[in-house]
C-alpha cells in the first residue's frame, strides 16, 4: 500500500501522446462497468501508444501506485472498474486501436490491445474473413484475451485462448519491461512462451498490448433456425443428431428457457416471436454455415429438423427456419430482458454438456419448495456445456444472496465437475469462490507466478490475493 498520493505531475510528463484525466465528472464513464457496481478511480491515464504503456507500469511500480487495465468495459465481473475506495487509478487502453500487420495467406492479423472486435471484423469483411467470437457485446481485443471470452460459437470455432498465437504485454516493474512476442508461427517450441501467462488473467499480472490472432474464412452461406424441444432432456439428443449430420458446419448450438424467452419479449421493445405462441418450456437457436449455397444449407437444415420431428430420441414440439438477424436479436437481447424484470443474481457456469439436464433438474429442485422463489430463466451454450443462470427476483435481491450463489456452486463443482466462471473470467466478484473452490495447492502456485510478475500489487484487479 502507498503511504502517500502518487506522483501524478510524473505520470503526466511520460505521457505525450496519451492524457490523464483528474476531473470528476470526466471519471464517471470510466467508473461504471456495463453491469455491476460502481467505483470510484482516483485518476484516469489513456496511453496513446505501446511505450506509453510500458512507461505507466514503469511509473506505477515506482510509485507504489495500484491500477486497473480497462478495455471496452464490457466485462460483468468486476475486473474492468475501480473498487469504491477511491486509491485506484484506471489504464484505459482505448487509444491503441491500430490494426498493426495482416496476412490472408496465414489468415492471421495483429491488433492492439484497445481495437474492439467490431471494428477488427469490419476490417476482415472485405477478405471474407472473420474473428469468430460471437457475444453481445463490442468488447475490446485485449479484454477478449484477458478473460478468455468463448461465446456463442466456440462449438465450431474454440475460445479466444485457442485463435492467440502471439501476445505481448508489460510488467509493473522498474523498466515496464516487455514479456511475449507476436510471432504468427503456428508452431514454435523454442521457449517458453511467457506472454501467455496474460491470456485469461483478467488483468492481474500485467497489461496486454499487442496480440497477433488466427481469423477465419467467413461462411458464405449462414442459416439459422428455432427449434422448441419438448423438454431440456431432449435438447443433448438433438445436439447430437445435428453434429453427426453437419459436422463443422454446426456453428452455434443455443438454449433458451421458456421462462428467459418470455422476459425478452415482454421487456425489450421491437423483437418478434419466431412462434405464433411462445408458452414452450425450452428453445434452440441453430445455426449452420459454409462456404457453399444458402438455398442447399437451408434445405439441409430443414430435412434436418423434419428428421428430429420423427426421430424417437427426441421430441420436438416446433420449429422454424428464420433470418439469422432476427434470431440473433433475441438472443443477444436475452440478458437486457432479464436485466429489467427485476433484481437478479447472475451466474456464469459450466459443466460437462452431459450434465446440463441434470444441472436444470438440481437447480429447479433447490427453489421448488421455497417461499418468494426466484424466476429461473437461463440460457447460454449447450453446445459446449456452457449455461448463463438468471434469478430474477420482482422487487429486490434476498439478503442470503451469497448463500444462494454457495448452493448453486457446490452443485456445479462438487457434484457436477463444473466450473463457477464459464468464460467471464475470476475478478473480484469471484474472489470468494476462487478461494474457496480452486484447490489451496493450486492457489499457492498462482500467488507466487503474482509475485514474481507483479511484486508490488499494482494490478488492482487481484483475485491470487492472500
Amino acid at each position: 500500500m502507498e503511504s502517500h498520493p502518487p506522483d501524478l505531475a510524473a505520470l503526466k510528463a511520460s505521457i505525450v501522446a496519451g492524457r490523464v484525466i483528474e476531473d470528476s465528472d470526466l471519471l464517471a464513464s470510466y467508473e461504471v462497468p456495463e453491469r455491476g457496481n460502481q467505483g470510484s478511480a482516483r485518476f484516469v491515464v489513456e496511453p496513446g501508444n505501446v511505450d506509453e504503456v510500458s512507461r505507466v507500469a514503469s511509473w506505477a511500480y515506482r510509485n507504489h501506485a495500484r491500477l486497473v487495465v480497462q478495455g471496452a468495459n464490457t466485462g460483468v465481473v468486476g475486473a474492468s472498474t475501480p473498487d469504491q475506495s477511491g486509491s485506484q487509478g484506471v489504464l484505459n487502453l482505448a487509444g491503441l486501436h491500430q490494426i498493426l500487420d495482416f496476412s490472408t495467406v496465414d489468415r492471421t492479423v495483429v491488433v492492439e490491445a484497445g481495437v474492439r472486435l467490431d471494428a477488427l471484423n469490419e476490417f476482415l469483411a472485405p477478405h471474407d474473413l472473420f474473428f469468430p467470437i460471437e457475444l453481445g457485446a463490442n468488447p475490446s481485443m485485449g479484454g477478449l484475451v484477458a478473460t478468455n471470452a468463448g461465446g456463442a460459437r466456440t462449438i465450431r470455432y474454440g475460445d479466444t485462448a485457442s485463435r492467440v498465437i502471439g501476445i505481448e504485454g508489460a510488467l509493473a516493474d522498474e523498466a515496464g519491461t516487455r514479456i511475449g512476442g507476436l510471432s504468427v508461427l503456428s508452431k514454435d517450441n523454442s521457449r517458453l512462451h511467457i506472454g501467455r501467462l496474460l491470456v485469461g488473467s483478467v488483468g492481474a499480472l500485467g497489461v496486454i498490448t499487442r496480440i497477433a490472432l488466427k481469423v477465419a474464412p467467413r461462411p458464405t452461406a449462414v442459416v439459422t433456425a428455432m427449434v422448441a424441444p419438448g423438454s431440456h432432456h431432449d435438447v443433448l439428443a438433438c445436439l447430437m443428431l445435428l453434429e453427426e449430420q453437419f459436422g463443422e458446419a454446426l456453428s452455434a448450438f443455443e438454449f433458451i428457457s421458456g421462462s428467459a424467452m418470455d422476459l425478452v419479449l415482454r421487456h425489450v421493445p421491437g423483437l418478434r416471436s419466431p412462434f405464433p405462441e411462445m408458452n414452450r418450456s425450452c428453445y434452440l437457436l441453430i445455426e449452420v454455415g459454409n462456404r457453399g449455397d444458402e438455398a442447399d444449407l437451408e434445405e439441409a437444415l430443414a430435412e434436418a429438423l423434419n428428421g428430429l420431428s420423427s426421430n424417437h430420441q427426441t421430441a420436438i414440439e416446433d420449429a422454424v427456419i428464420a433470418p439469422p438477424a432476427h434470431l440473433w436479436a433475441l438472443r443477444h437481447s436475452l440478458s437486457e430482458g432479464v436485466h429489467r424484470a427485476g433484481a437478479v443474481i447472475s451466474f456464469d457456469l459450466s459443466v460437462p454438456r452431459g450434465s446440463l439436464p441434470t444441472l436444470r433438474d438440481r437447480i429447479d429442485a433447490i427453489f421448488a419448495h421455497q417461499e418468494n422463489a426466484p424466476v429461473v430463466s437461463d440460457f447460454g451454450h449447450w453446445g459446449d456445456g456452457g449455461t448463463h443462470l438468471k434469478l430474477v427476483y420482482p422487487n429486490e435481491l434476498p439478503s442470503n444472496d451469497f448463500e444462494i450463489r454457495e448452493q448453486i456452486y457446490d452443485v456445479v463443482v462438487h457434484e457436477l465437475g463444473g466450473s463457477f466462471s464459464a468464460e467471464h473470467g475470476i475478478g473480484p466478484d469471484n474472489a470468494d469462490f476462487y478461494r474457496k473452490y480452486i484447490p489451496e495447492h493450486e492457489q499457492r502456485l498462482e500467488r507466487r507466478i503474482k509475485q514474481v510478475l507483479d511484486p508490488r500489487g499494482v494490478w488492482g484487479t487481484d483475485p491470487f490475493a492472500s
